[in-house]
């Protein structure tokens, strides 16, 4: 309710700048966070919904929905045990993390197999470690538990790559090796999801710094 009372001041208020364009008299007193609100509501920012349980989820994607956000779901816990839904809903969710215990209800689906359900459901997703919940040097763990759980190898390095730059809304820039992106790159002794796995060089820029 919180969420839908501020997206909808927002769009009033947009209404209100619009028509202080054509009369300074009708221009509402600046409101800083409504702006920002007015951003994502034209699709200049993302949104990003904290979101478990299923009910939560769907809950979020409604909003998303109503109002027109681009928005993906940060953590879907429970998204698994309604994969067929979120791809119906057109859901974008980012998973994770994995590396951590159960210690809350909102966490008691939470499942390795979700990453599988969900691009088996055909729904896009990344993961993540939830920095600093856990560190960001074991996302590529995760991703090989993932593996060990159901989901294919490239999906899982996709997951930490091009499809979390592509979620993210930068891949034009990160994500993959292609022309006209950031030349940033690590080359490894074995599959990047390896435990045995050796960091040989990193490239920032095209330049070697390590």
């Amino acid at each position: 309710a919180l969420l839908r009372e501020n997206l909808v001041a927002a769009q009033e208020y947009a209404q209100k700048l619009e028509e202080g364009e054509e009369d300074p008299d009708k221009r509402p007193e600046r409101d800083l966070k409504l702006e920002i609100i007015c951003q994502a509501l034209r699709g200049e920012l993302p949104v990003k919904a904290h979101a478990h349980r299923r009910d939560d989820i769907f809950t979020a994607l409604r909003i998303a929905r109503e109002f027109g956000l681009g928005m993906t779901v940060e953590h879907a816990t429970e998204g698994h045990l309604a994969a067929d839904v979120l791809k119906e809903l057109g859901a974008r969710v980012i998973l994770g993390p994995y590396l951590c215990g159960k210690g809350k209800v909102e966490l008691q689906n939470m499942s390795l197999e979700a990453p599988a359900r969900l691009a088996k459901a055909g729904v896009p997703f990344a993961l993540m470690s939830d920095h600093p919940e856990t560190p960001v040097q074991f996302l590529p763990v995760q991703a090989a538990l993932c593996v060990r759980a159901g989901l294919y190898e490239d999906q899982a390095l996709r997951a930490i790559t091009i499809d979390a730059a592509r979620l993210c809304g930068i891949d034009d820039r990160v994500g993959s090796i292609e022309p006209g992106k950031d030349a940033d790159l690590a080359l490894f002794s074995a599959h990047p999801l390896s435990l045995q796995a050796k960091v040989l060089a990193v490239f920032v820029d095209g330049r070697k710094v390590r």
